[in-house]
């Protein structure tokens, strides 16, 4: 039986692209973007929530029924595949396959715009 023989490790690890890159960078760049959308949603969906809320609050009567029949409306809709449906649809497939470069700013302002009316205010 021959001796196994051992190599060195390779500089590519697992990366499907010609670049040598290991998982921390693409780990790190990949959260740059989950944060900057987190960040737009939520300042995005507390300001449309809170001047909801403030409008239903001032003036009371058919105006806080209309509003809170609008906010159910919201509530009916699955939020994920509304905004998977309306990424696709309005930008094509770029918003949505990570590829397509710069629209990840749309995927947030769908996500801060279907989850302001349904936060609590």
């Amino acid at each position: 039986m021959a001796a196994a023989t051992w190599r060195p490790p390779s500089t590519i690890r697992s990366a499907p692209t010609h670049w040598p890159r290991t998982a921390w960078p693409r780990c790190c760049a990949a959260t740059q973007f989950s944060i900057a959308i987190a960040v737009i949603v939520a300042i995005l969906s507390t300001s449309i929530g809170v001047v909801l809320g403030a409008i239903a609050g001032f003036f009371r009567g058919w105006v806080d029924s209309m509003i809170s029949r609008f906010i159910d409306l919201v509530l009916v809709i699955p939020a994920i595949v509304l905004v998977g449906v309306l990424s696709r649809n309005s930008f094509g497939s770029s918003a949505t396959n990570g590829g397509g470069g710069g629209n990840w700013y749309i995927i947030a302002l769908f996500l801060g715009l279907t989850a302001g009316p349904a936060s609590p205010g």
